[in-house]
């Protein structure tokens, strides 16, 4: 007997780092805005996990703020 298969949702997600890297910040500062939600994200896994950043919340972060919406091409 087999389990289907447990998959992502089909969309884009951008780390931290990166995002730092694109908007010329640390990452902490990229951490302190996701806990303000000015930044959409979510944690993966248990205890501290992995936070992780949707694309199109991103794009709408840079559209907010009239940011160059090229940034998020650069991923």
């Amino acid at each position: 007997m087999s389990t289907p298969a447990t998959t992502m949702p089909s969309a884009e997600y951008l780390t931290a780092p990166q995002i730092a890297a694109l908007l010329e910040l640390s990452s902490e500062t990229v951490y302190r805005m996701a806990r303000s939600g000015v930044l959409s994200s979510y944690r993966v896994g248990n205890g501290r996990g992995l936070v992780r950043f949707p694309l199109d919340g991103f794009r709408a972060y840079l559209a907010a703020n009239h940011l160059p919406a090229a940034l998020a091409g650069h991923i």
